[in-house]
């Protein structure tokens, strides 16, 4: 079971049902899945890429691989989950660690602003 205290996160791939954590493991086989760019440079390209729409398919299964890796999986797990699967448990992942802030959204349409149509 996942400790959300800790920044654990619960993924199931395939049948089996894993405990992710972006910890100093991790954050070393990710910078060794993209060689020449440090894990924060790869996780706030991938941060603001899913709050976008339009993340990288290789950015998500490298940082996905250097987390199973790091924790003792095999890194082949991976293509048991879809791009949207992926994007879903990476952002949380990377949020549970702290090292980054809620990303800027969209506003919310307010309803109980006046409309701009002719009077």
């Amino acid at each position: 079971m996942a400790n959300k205290a800790r920044g654990e996160i619960a993924i199931k791939l395939g049948e089996e049902t894993i405990t992710l954590v972006l910890d100093i493991r991790s954050l070393a086989e990710i910078e060794e899945e993209f060689p020449g760019r440090s894990f924060i440079e790869v996780l706030a390209d991938a941060l603001s890429g899913i709050s976008a729409g339009r993340v990288s398919a290789k950015l998500l299964i490298g940082i996905m691989r250097g987390c199973l890796r790091a924790q003792g999986h095999d890194p082949e797990l991976t293509y048991q989950a879809t791009a949207l699967e992926l994007g879903k448990v990476i952002a949380p992942l990377m949020m549970a660690t702290g090292m980054f802030e809620a990303t800027d959204r969209p506003p919310e349409p307010d309803a109980a602003s006046p409309s701009t149509s002719g009077a």
